[in-house]
């Protein structure tokens, strides 16, 4: 359980569940590489986010996950794990950084238009 003061979280990188999480509300950055995560949930509360890395997980899908209305997030790594489409990405404007290798996406034509300085889709 987290702490009741949690509201002035900045940064964390424990495995911990998604409910708790969201009453983080000033988290600025938030890692959770090398946990069993199969869905993302809640996301939207951390709008103060700018750096989410939740590479070597198990997650399929980041549709309704809340990640597209994340208007601060400038690093997105999501490396390892099982995603097949991108499309939720497409509207997070403010990405520089996108890091979605080895999932199973074959199409990224829905985030073209974004301004990533660093974008690795490789799979082996």
């Amino acid at each position: 359980m987290l702490p009741s003061h949690c509201d002035r979280l900045v940064s964390i990188a424990v495995d911990i569940c998604w409910q708790g999480l969201a009453k983080c509300l000033k988290l600025e950055e938030l890692s959770l590489d090398n946990n069993i995560i199969r869905h993302i949930e809640g996301a939207s509360h951390w709008t103060q986010l700018q750096r989410l890395s939740l590479a070597d997980n198990l997650i399929a899908s980041v549709e309704n996950s809340g990640l597209a209305t994340l208007a601060q997030l400038q690093h997105l790594s999501l490396e390892n794990n099982y995603i097949t489409s991108v499309a939720a990405f497409q509207k997070i404007l403010s990405l520089s950084e996108l890091y979605i290798s080895n999932n199973l996406v074959d199409n990224a034509r829905d985030i073209f238009h974004l301004k990533v300085t660093m974008f690795w889709l490789y799979k082996s």
